[in-house]
């Protein structure tokens, strides 16, 4: 991917990137704490006034490609990782980086993982800022799907339900499947707090 713009800098918070990338939460944190993930401090679009801990979608490329390396590295190793994932497009990631011992990296072989990581990070950046917003004159400033009063939860609850994605885009046609997908990472991102039960999609739905 390329060097990191600002806006790549502050794209998401430490859960989304977890669900992005497959990983668990624990795992972000400690790439952060060792310093091999640079996270900063901002505020996203669809996280209303309230300020987050961000990072960039080098920090879901990264995730995505230690956990296909799966293999214990010290944290010099993994810092020198992310530099070169950070610095050079995915689509032009070749050669073999020195990992441990005489373990390289085969970056060409993990360029189509890598790419797909990048892309599935940009999509779902660029659909959550625009279809996902909190206002407080709707729902009490639960996030909802820009233009309806369709909550996060809702969304994530008929799908826990399980019903699919297609059953509820059938049932709200004015509603892109993209702001559905959307809406289920950012509600497992951001758990539901502060009404009894924790099922809101009951109601809303």
């Amino acid at each position: 991917m390329p060097t990191a713009s600002r806006a790549d800098i502050v794209s998401f918070t430490p859960n989304e990137v977890a669900i992005l990338a497959d990983v668990t939460p624990r795992t972000v944190r400690k790439a952060i704490e060792e310093g091999v993930l640079r996270a900063g401090i901002a505020q996203l679009p669809a996280f209303g006034r309230d300020r987050r801990q961000t990072l960039g979608a080098e920090a879901v490329v990264y995730l995505t490609t230690m956990r296909e390396i799966d293999l214990p590295l010290p944290v010099e190793t993994k810092r020198r990782i992310a530099e070169r994932l950070r610095t050079r497009p995915s689509g032009k990631l070749t050669g073999q980086l020195p990992v441990r011992g005489a373990l390289t990296l085969d970056l060409g072989r993990l360029a189509p993982k890598i790419r797909e990581a990048a892309g599935r990070a940009a999509r779902y950046r660029r659909d959550r800022d625009r279809w996902i917003v909190r206002d407080p004159e709707i729902l009490g400033g639960i996030p909802v799907i820009k233009g309806t009063r369709i909550s996060v939860y809702a969304v994530l609850g008929r799908i826990e339900g399980r019903d699919t994605l297609d059953d509820i885009a059938e049932e709200n046609d004015d509603v892109p499947r993209k702001a559905l997908e959307a809406a289920v990472v950012y509600a497992r991102a951001n758990p539901f707090r502060g009404r009894p039960g924790g099922r809101p999609w009951r109601k809303e739905s």
